[in-house]
Order: structure tokens, then C-alpha cells, then sequence
């Protein structure tokens, strides 16, 4: 059965590859007609286009932009993804002078594609800074290139997928930064970029929102992800529920997420709803609202999801349920800020092998619902400094 889904992805992945082959070309040629203009002095333009999580473990840098001596006399932009438009206005409006907002979810769209591609050249920005390692060649790349910059500064690449990828790549006019402090950590290698560039030592080390703690005897469940691969199973969300509601009193339990969790949501709380301790949020809040509903917990159980960076930012308690892919960049932060939990297969692997020979990308749906009950109720016992009696695993 993985052998015939492993053919049907290589198809797919194929037929797409030649997709983008076509896309990359038509849209460089595009950009390539524009007429030439005259780069505006100290204009900058930051590109930001990753998902929620990322931002959170980026966001700090753009504080820390906004009072650097090196850029005083800057005009900031910031190019990013309409995704996290709302905390942005809530939390970090004064950090840029300008912001193009960018909808991916219309990005097939070639119209859309060649009025941002003009945007953007018009704007006549002197330099780009792409801090983004993740690099995707028919989105940030073809932007920065349509930029015309003279000085388009990136991140070292982490990956190139075909042979005309790499040729693609080379065709562009990117600055490579090497970063001569590289950790894997997503939130110092983003600092470490503008610390090279600026020759300046910044002073964080984890991302924070600066808000002062309100949490509250509260435990928050956020069972949802983007991947299949990344979700533990609704049954065992209710185990460790009703495992919690038995063995550690005065805790109330808050379910937390969008409005695409709340099958899921449902499903977890079948027959639980008449509990007065639990607080169902699933698809009420908005992205600021959940924010502040993650800041009222003493504790946050999560899957790899933007979730996790968020309660860390509110130095809230983690408990993440992780299958192990890209631990080191979103999972392992330093103070051990969260509590990782890994399927026993990849724990092994851990074992047997030195971390930064590890470079899990991809994972399958089984390898995080292998992860007990058990293990996540002890460390939830432990972070809460609760001692249960007995635990009850339901399968």
C-alpha cells in the first residue's frame, strides 16, 4: 500500500515539476520586460511570505530592525503573507513604513502573480533581505528578482528539489549570507542574518510578545494541523482529557482552534460535553483572540503547529507532540522553553545518531499515533508539578 502511494506522489510530483518548469520561465520573462528604474537611496524591502509559525519566530527581528543605528535613515517595507495580517496590526504596525500584502492562496492566479511582480518593481527598492531558508523559487524568489535591487541579500539554502531548479536558482542575482554562528534554531539563524549584515549583536534569544502573564488554572488542547502527518488522533485527545479531569483537579480544559479543527473538535468531544470543566473555543476566536486565549493557560498541549510558538512567546508551558520532522529548526528551543514529545521510533533514531546528521522531511500519518497517552499525561503531571495516582489509557 506505501509502495502504491509513493507511485501516485511521484506522478503527481512530476507533472507538477513541469508545471513550475513552465511557470518559472513565463513569469522571469515577464519581469524581465519591465523597463529599467532608478533604485530609490535607503529604501529597503524585507520579503516575509512563510505561514504563522514562522512569523512568530521572526517577528522579533523586526523590532529589533526598527531601532537598529544602521537603520535610522531606512525606509522599511515588508512584502508578507495576508495569513498573519492580523497579528501584525495588533503587535507590530510600527515596525515597518509599509507592507504589501500577499495572498498565496490566489499566487496560481497569473494576473495576480504579474500585478504583484509590478508592484514591487515600481516601489524601486535599493535592497532586498530575504531571511527565509525555505526558498521557494516561483514565489519569493521571482519577487525578489522583480524587485530589480541592486543588493538582494538571502539566507543560505537548505534545499533545491530538480536539476532545473538549481539552474533556475542560479539565474537570480541572490547575496548569499553565510551564517558563520549557524544553529539550527529557526529564531537565531533569522537574528544571526541581520546581525552579520548590520554588524550588531542583538539580545534575544527565543521570541516574545511583550505582554504581561495573565494565565489562569487553565490547560489548552490545540488539536489541529495542517498535515495529516502532524496530528495525534482525536481518541487520544479524549484519553488524555479524561485522564486530566480525573487526575488533576481545579485545572480547566480549554479546546482550542480554527474553524477547520472543529470536526476534529467534535469528535473529541463526543459525549464529553456536559463537563463542566471543559471550555470549547474551536473556530470562536480570531488570530488575536486566540493569542490572548493561549496567554490565559498555565499550559498548552499542541501539535507541530504555529500554536506551539505562540504559547512559547507568552513563555507559557509546551507540551508538543512533534513526529520529528525539522525538529531542530521549530521544535528544540533552547532553555528547553518547550517539551518535546516524539514518536518511539524517532526517539530512537535520536539515540543512535548524532543530531545534525538527522534531517527528517517527511513523515507519515501512522508514526505520530504511536505516541501514548501515557507518556503525554506524565509530562503534563510533570510540568504542572501534579502527581497523579493511577493513569487510564483508552484505546
Amino acid at each position: 500500500m506505501r509502495a502504491l502511494s509513493w507511485i501516485i506522489r511521484k506522478i503527481k510530483a512530476n507533472k507538477k515539476q513541469k508545471q513550475d518548469f513552465k511557470q518559472f520561465w513565463n513569469d522571469l520573462n515577464y519581469i524581465r520586460s519591465f523597463e529599467p528604474i532608478q533604485a530609490i537611496t535607503n529604501k529597503i524591502l524585507i520579503i516575509k511570505l512563510d505561514d504563522i509559525g514562522d512569523y512568530i519566530l521572526f517577528r522579533n527581528c523586526l523590532h529589533d530592525l526598527r531601532i537598529s543605528p544602521s537603520m535610522v535613515s531606512k525606509n522599511i517595507s515588508l512584502i508578507a503573507n495576508i495569513i498573519w495580517k492580523p497579528i501584525f496590526e495588533e503587535f507590530d504596525r510600527e515596525t515597518t513604513d509599509n507592507v504589501i500584502w500577499v495572498d498565496k492562496s490566489r499566487w496560481k492566479d497569473q494576473d495576480y502573480r504579474f500585478e504583484i511582480y509590478r508592484l514591487v518593481h515600481n516601489e524601486a527598492f535599493e535592497t532586498v533581505y530575504y531571511p527565509s531558508v525555505t526558498r521557494r523559487l516561483l514565489l519569493d524568489e521571482l519577487i525578489s528578482h522583480a524587485s530589480n535591487a541592486a543588493n538582494i541579500y538571502a539566507r543560505p539554502l537548505n534545499q533545491i528539489g530538480e536539476q532545473w531548479e538549481t539552474e533556475a536558482f542560479l539565474t537570480l542575482k541572490n547575496q548569499i549570507i553565510p551564517l558563520s554562528q549557524y544553529t539550527e534554531f529557526e529564531f537565531s539563524n533569522n537574528q544571526y542574518f541581520f546581525e552579520i549584515l548590520l554588524s550588531e549583536n542583538w539580545s534575544d534569544t527565543v521570541p516574545s510578545f511583550k505582554l504581561n502573564q495573565t494565565s489562569l488554572k487553565r490547560i489548552g488542547i490545540f488539536p489541529g494541523a495542517a498535515h495529516k502527518s502532524k496530528r495525534w488522533g482525536t481518541s487520544k485527545f479524549r484519553s488524555l482529557i479524561l485522564n486530566i479531569i480525573k487526575e488533576i483537579p481545579d485545572y480547566r480544559i480549554v479546546l482550542l482552534g480554527g474553524k477547520t479543527d472543529l470536526k476534529r473538535a467534535n469528535l473529541i468531544l463526543k459525549d464529553l460535553k456536559n463537563i463542566g470543566r471543559i471550555i470549547n473555543l474551536t473556530g470562536d476566536t480570531s488570530l488575536v483572540e486566540l493569542i490572548h486565549e493561549i496567554r490565559k493557560c498555565e499550559l498548552l498541549i499542541t501539535n507541530d503547529t504555529s500554536a506551539l510558538h505562540i504559547a512559547s512567546a507568552l513563555n507559557i508551558k509546551v507540551i508538543a507532540l512533534s513526529n520529528g520532522v525539522n525538529y531542530q529548526r521549530f521544535i528544540e528551543y533552547p532553555e528547553k522553553r518547550v517539551s518535546a514529545i516524539y514518536p518511539p521510533s524517532f526517539i530512537k533514531t535520536l539515540k543512535e545518531h548524532s543530531p545534525k546528521s538527522i534531517n527528517k522531511t517527511v513523515a507519515y500519518s501512522n508514526e505520530i499515533q504511536n505516541i501514548k497517552v501515557k507518556t503525554v499525561f506524565t509530562a503534563v503531571s510533570k510540568l504542572l508539578s501534579t502527581r497523579a495516582n493511577t493513569i487510564i489509557e483508552q484505546k
